[in-house]
């Protein structure tokens, strides 16, 4: 296990995982909720004119809509550290 400074770990292929990194998924889970709701409230209507889909979501929604796409973009940013650190094994 190496040991970069006092709260960053990363041993071989697991995920290193900092403070850093829990804020950030905090922070982008917190970008998605709101954009989603403004978002959803601002555009679709103008798409779907005819009322096949909802012209608004609740508070709730957006929530649930944010914490399904914050998942997609960790196991995304996930994969691609796994990449990394499966390429700087093989050097």
């Amino acid at each position: 296990m190496e040991k970069y400074n006092k709260d960053h770990k990363c041993d071989g292929d697991m995920m290193c995982c900092t403070k850093a990194m829990c804020l950030k998924g905090v922070i982008m889970l917190a970008i998605c909720f709101v954009a989603t709701k403004l978002l959803w409230d601002w555009i679709v209507p103008d798409i779907f004119v005819t009322g096949i889909i909802s012209p608004t979501i609740s508070w709730y929604t957006a929530f649930k809509l944010a914490l399904v796409c914050t998942a997609i973009m960790i196991m995304k940013k996930k994969q691609k550290h796994m990449m990394m650190m499966h390429m700087k094994n093989i050097k």
